[in-house]
């Protein structure tokens, strides 16, 4: 794996694996995903289909089809009870990324999240994930979205539409320095980018803000 993978320009900027990320997703879906998002970060409780269906304005059907299509793509994740527990990233089953944001626990399906999450909703917090291999586990303070740290990330390459959570996040790590994440990469004979946070943090927030800001209707859904 080279060092900037084809992907840095004159600025030093990299892109490529988080570009590969990025994908195109319907503006119905989007509401669905916009609005689970918000209730799992506004309670840090499972959400009941029925509750997700009243708060985006739907009827339980359109909801359950809705949430299911992105379910497919590992958008999202439910317990065996059919509620909504995790979405876009933001979830409430144990990962390798723990995060407390403004004083509730969650945790990411990977590190690219992370950085999202926090830059998009300007937050304060902590991030605490273990790193893959032997290393000691990192904290990284975010404060108002912003952070100080100089942790790396590897970010992977060629993402391909297929799940998500299953197959490209568990990719996607933060390491204590870059060569450690080159090293990591290289073993696993991944292609992407290794970046800092201050590389990533305006690009994974743009991605994540559409989700924050998307539409929350308060009324209940329209077909009983």
């Amino acid at each position: 794996m080279s060092e900037c993978c084809g992907c840095c320009d004159s600025s030093g900027e990299k892109s490529a694996a988080i570009d590969s990320y990025r994908v195109e997703i319907d503006a119905e879906l989007e509401l669905v995903r916009g609005v689970g998002f918000r209730l799992i970060h506004e309670t840090g409780a499972p959400v009941p289909l029925s509750t997700l269906a009243a708060k985006a304005n739907l009827s339980v059907e359109e909801a359950g089809s809705r949430l299911a299509e992105i379910e497919s793509a590992g958008r999202a994740r439910r317990d065996s009870d059919g509620d909504l527990v995790g979405i876009a990233g933001l979830g409430l089953e144990p990962t390798r990324h723990a995060i407390e944001v403004d004083g509730r626990k969650f945790w990411t399906w990977c590190a690219l999240d992370a950085v999202g999450i926090f830059t998009a909703l300007e937050a304060t917090g902590e991030v605490r994930t273990q790193p893959p291999g032997d290393s000691d586990e990192l904290r990284i303070r975010f404060k108002n979205g912003l952070t100080e740290s100089a942790t790396a990330l590897f970010i992977a390459g060629g993402y391909d539409g297929t799940d998500v959570f299953e197959t490209w996040c568990p990719k996607v790590n933060f390491f204590n320095t870059s060569k450690e994440a080159e090293m990591w990469s290289a073993a696993e004979r991944m292609d992407g980018d290794v970046v800092s946070i201050s590389e990533i943090s305006e690009a994974a927030g743009a991605i994540w803000a559409s989700i924050v800001n998307a539409n929350m209707a308060m009324s209940g859904p329209r077909n009983g």
